[in-house]
């Protein structure tokens, strides 16, 4: 069994590493933002930091297994409402 304050933390940068993911979403893909190459690449390594944070609490494979899973999920959610905003279906890609 996980300690309450572990899985509080883990809760934490689960939710951090979400919102991480959104920001830099935005900022790669939102017309309406534009970031260094610098900004960029200072969020891929908060990204690298909180995972890193992350496997001291459930270890590296299941830390990388999240970021992954949680990028992911961003990413097929900007997709998702680029598609809506231009009037197309997710089968029309």
């Amino acid at each position: 069994m996980v300690p309450s304050i572990e899985r509080s933390e883990v809760a934490y940068l689960i939710w951090s590493i979400q919102r991480n993911c959104e920001a830099l979403q935005r900022v790669m893909n939102d017309p309406g933002y534009s970031a260094s190459h610098r900004a960029i690449n200072r969020r891929y390594q908060v990204l690298g930091n909180l995972e890193d944070r992350l496997a001291t609490f459930v270890g590296p494979q299941e830390a990388t297994d999240a970021m992954y899973n949680i990028y992911n999920r961003v990413l097929n959610q900007s997709v998702a409402a680029a598609n809506a905003q231009s009037g197309e279906s997710a089968g029309d890609s």
